[in-house]
């Protein structure tokens, strides 16, 4: 099962997918876009979310995209009707889990630095940057073949 539809399970109404005609609100269609070392960081993320659900149950959550930008865990989601306190905690939060993601491997999920290469900003340990650049193929089949299933 994919990392992605296991949180989907867990998380049923902050991952709500809500189907091809709303694909310009939601980019879930094709799941996290990003490397599984970021995975801890995104329950932390989908566990607040969850909090903040409960804490304010009039409110709307929902996240839209979860991607990598720039080298950082980027986290878009729905916050309407979340009471400012609620809301303020919650933006809090991302924002810590976005500066942390740029201590943190995307690959591997040990220590890394943010990095740039060839145009491309990634955060990375010293032994995924080796791997991403010697790798003989775009970023995209090189997050591919070090397992990512998102």
């Amino acid at each position: 099962m994919s990392a992605f539809i296991e949180r989907q399970r867990r998380y049923p109404d902050l991952l709500a997918y809500p189907g091809w005609d709303d694909l310009m609100h939601s980019q879930l269609a094709w799941g996290f876009d990003c490397g599984p070392g970021w995975l801890p960081l995104i329950d932390i993320a989908l566990a607040t979310l969850n909090w903040g659900s409960q804490h304010a149950p009039t409110a709307t959550i929902h996240v839209r995209q979860v991607k990598e930008k720039f080298g950082r865990l980027t986290i878009y989601a729905d916050l309407s009707n979340v009471p400012p306190p609620v809301r303020d905690g919650i933006l809090s939060i991302l924002s810590h889990l976005a500066d942390l993601s740029t201590y943190t491997c995307e690959q591997c999920g040990q220590a890394g630095a943010l990095r740039s290469t060839g145009g491309w900003w990634q955060t990375l340990c010293d032994a995924c940057e080796t791997a991403w650049q010697t790798a003989d193929e775009p970023l995209s089949q090189f997050r591919i073949r070090l397992g990512r299933e998102f």
